[in-house]
């Protein structure tokens, strides 16, 4: 005859076997859709995709042992688990009345989360492939070029290509393992997301495939190596300031570590970088673009049309993360002691 402490325990493993399966079939959908869909299929490279199994092999290990470690917990859930309760919800709301789809703001959270790191990771990975091939090239091509010529021509052939390729591999990966990893020993505990649609829509912009969209209709025409036709100084001041101002960008990403992420709160940065302004990596990034544009203004002063809408861009998501981070009273705090979102003194 089954005792209440037998059939306590029977419950606590249905529900822990069931976050396990929830769990697994989140992680491999998922690697399904990277492999699989046509998009992606176009978009990923071989290795990343490879990468990205190894990724989902790694997670599934983990959240297994999670699980296992939380089986007695009763106010223990999984990610899986949220994942397929909301959607199973979404789903009903749109055939019923019931338009209840998050039934705490935790569910809340991390439902917006996954979405999050499902839109992301895949991406940063393969920028992080395409960043380290690029290292791998740039770096056979110094050892074959060494230190002819000038200063400025070597600076302008060999020193500018290496070093913004070396500034755009770190920040790749700084975001990758944001995203991979969430742990308080990291410090990078997840405190909130943006539930905003404009705030979503101004960061997904940003980024493949929605950035080719915006850009067909407002060109960019900016480039990172950009130059003066006949003018080896004109190039190298072009190019020193590009890259005094990428520096800044990839400092700001290295202030964040682990808490580096778009659209989250994992944690109030107000060292490095975020000690002088609230959007370093934001300003730095949009004003080299604008720097990259210096070369075009003789020949086609409309360039600065396209760039105009993608600064605007920019400074909407400012606007958008700090109406998300002011939630949190410590960014209140961080926006009291730190006044100027843009440029100390000025904005």
């Amino acid at each position: 005859m089954y005792t209440e402490r037998s059939i306590l325990i029977a419950k606590r493993n249905i529900r822990w076997l069931s976050f396990i399966l929830a769990d697994v079939a989140l992680i491999w959908l998922a690697f399904c859709l990277y492999a699989f869909n046509a998009w992606y299929s176009k978009f990923l490279e071989p290795n990343t995709v490879f990468a990205l199994y190894g990724i989902a092999v790694l997670y599934s290990a983990i959240c297994i042992s999670n699980n296992i470690r939380n089986r007695n917990n009763d106010e223990a859930d999984s990610p899986g688990n949220i994942f397929f309760t909301v959607l199973r919800r979404i789903l009903i709301a749109t055939t019923a009345k019931e338009k209840v789809v998050f039934t705490s703001a935790h569910q809340k959270k991390y439902f917006l989360f996954i979405l999050v790191k499902l839109f992301f990771l895949p991406m940063m990975v393969q920028f992080c492939f395409n960043n380290g091939t690029d290292m791998v090239n740039e770096t056979k091509r110094v050892l074959k070029t060494g230190m002819d010529g000038t200063f400025m021509l070597w600076f302008n052939n060999v020193f500018f290509p290496l070093t913004i390729t070396a500034l755009f591999l770190v920040d790749t990966l700084l975001f990758t393992f944001g995203y991979l990893f969430e742990s308080s020993k990291l410090g990078n505990r997840l405190r909130s997301v943006d539930a905003t649609w404009s705030g979503w829509i101004v960061a997904l912009i940003c980024y493949p495939p929605f950035n080719s969209v915006l850009n067909q209709l407002a060109p960019q025409h900016s480039s990172t190596y950009a130059y003066f036709d006949q003018s080896i100084t004109g190039t190298f001041i072009l190019r020193a300031t590009v890259l005094a101002l990428f520096f800044v960008y990839v400092w700001a990403s290295v202030s964040l570590g682990a808490r580096a992420s778009n659209l989250t709160n994992r944690g109030i940065v107000s060292k490095g970088a975020y000690k002088f302004v609230r959007h370093p990596a934001y300003i730095s990034k949009v004003a080299a673009w604008w720097v990259t544009l210096i070369p075009l203004l003789g020949e086609n002063p409309a360039v600065v049309t396209g760039m105009a809408v993608w600064t605007v861009v920019y400074f909407l998501r400012a606007i958008t993360e700090e109406r998300h981070l002011m939630q949190d009273e410590e960014y209140m705090a961080y926006c009291q002691k730190v006044k100027w979102r843009f440029v100390p003194g000025i904005f």
